[in-house]
Order: C-alpha cells, then structure tokens, then sequence
C-alpha cells in the first residue's frame, strides 16, 4: 500500500516537473515572439507564439498573440492569404478569451479580424458580424478605458453600421451607430496615440465626408513626419498624402 501511494505521489510530482518545464519553455517563446514583433518581423513573431502554444495550449497570453501575428500578416497580405490569416487570427484569439476573458487586447484583436475581414466590405450584411465586433469593443474598454485601439476600430463600426438604413438596423439592435459617435471615437483614438497613421488617415476621412477640409488637413498633414513601420504602413501613409495634397489644391 505505502508503494502504491509513494508511486501515485512520484507520478504527481513528476507531473507538475513536467508541467512547469512546459510553462517556462512557452514564456521562453513568448517573450522570443516579442522581441520579433518589436521589430515588426511578423512571421518569425508568430513561429515562436505558435511554439508556446505547443507547450502550453491553455496559455492565453500566447493564443492572443498568435491572433495579434495573425492579424499583421493579414494586413500586410491581398487575396486569399489575407483571408486566411484573419480566419485564423480569429479562431486563436476566441480560443484566448474562452481561456481568459480578462485580456483587453483578445477582444480588441477579435474585433480587428471581424472587422477588416467583414464589416469594412460596402456589401457586408451579417448583423450578427456586426453585433459581435460592438460587444467586443465595448467588453475591451470595460477592462481598460485607454485602449486606442479599440476607439478606433469603434469608430469604424459607427461609420460602417450607419451607412445601412436606420429602419433596417434598428429592429436589429444596430440603431446606436451614427456619424457623431465615428467622429468621436476616431478622436480619442488619436488623442491616446497621436502618432498611428491609420488612425490620423481615418479621422481625416471622417472629417472630409463632413465638408470639414480644414480640420482634414490638419490631421492628415501630421501622417507626412511619421514614417511607416511595414507595408501597411507605408500604403496607408501614401494614402493620406494623396488625400491631403487632394483637399489642398
């Protein structure tokens, strides 16, 4: 019986051996994925949050970032490849929240893959999508109110849901979206984070759609000092600038 028991216990103690060995190999991978990603380096950032997934599937710090890796590439991506980075993106980061649902950014990025990968489409139609995306963004800035990101992204989902007719979304539970709230949250979005080019390109379009081109300048000229951090990047800035020199003649 004493050897049974002393089995039982080795076989425990082996286990939790094991157990934080795997933990330790996956922060090893984690903060490796983070080095990548400072410098923007997408591909090898998600090789390495892929591996601590290996290690430890339950870890939700890594499943956000495969998610967050997820969605770069698709930024920086056309076509299919696109698509299939903001599928995954969104299967790894709903995996993270059903994991923990007290990481901000999970939410923030599911309602990035959701929106760039169906509700900026002009043919979009899944209220459902668009339902989804709200409620994320509200659940991210319940857990941190200075999320840039997610008033940004907010913002958006103001313009896009606006542009359907009110009688068809209200009975929906989309009647809240209107042009204020997109101007608003684009603004607070750029008063966290002055220095995003996405975010400066969209309140000026925000501001264009309102006849309001002097404060478009102002906000789009800030985008010609700020240099790009990847593809993206650099087409969304060449964007701006072809805006500005566009409400500037």
């Amino acid at each position: 019986m004493k050897d049974r028991k002393a089995l039982v216990m080795g076989g425990l103690f082996m286990m939790i051996i094991v157990g934080l060995v795997y933990s330790d190999g996956a922060r090893d991978f984690i903060e490796s994925g983070d080095r990548k990603a400072k410098l923007y380096d997408y591909e090898k950032a998600l090789l390495d949050y892929k591996e601590a997934v290996k290690l430890d599937p339950q870890n939700a710090e890594a499943n956000w970032k495969v998610g967050w890796a997820h969605n770069r590439l698709a930024l920086n991506s056309t076509g299919e490849t696109r698509n299939y980075h903001f599928s995954e993106a969104s299967n790894a980061l709903s995996r993270a929240i059903n994991i923990d649902k007290s990481i901000a950014y999970a939410h923030v990025e599911l309602a990035r893959s959701l929106v760039y990968s169906g509700l900026l489409k002009d043919n979009w139609d899944s209220y459902t999508l668009a339902k989804r995306v709200k409620e994320e963004l509200d659940y991210a800035l319940k857990l941190d109110p200075k999320l840039a990101d997610a008033y940004f992204l907010l913002g958006l989902w103001h313009r896009q849901v606006s542009r359907r007719p009110y009688l068809w979304r209200r009975p929906l539970g989309l009647g809240e979206a209107n042009k204020d709230d997109e101007l608003k949250n684009l603004k607070r979005a750029v008063e966290l984070e002055p220095n995003r080019i996405e975010f400066l390109l969209e309140l000026g379009k925000s501001y264009i759609d309102r006849n309001d081109n002097s404060n478009a300048r102002v906000v789009l000229k800030n985008i010609e000092t700020i240099q790009p951090r990847d593809p993206y990047e650099r087409i969304l800035r060449d964007e701006g600038l072809k805006l500005l020199s566009r409400i500037s003649q």
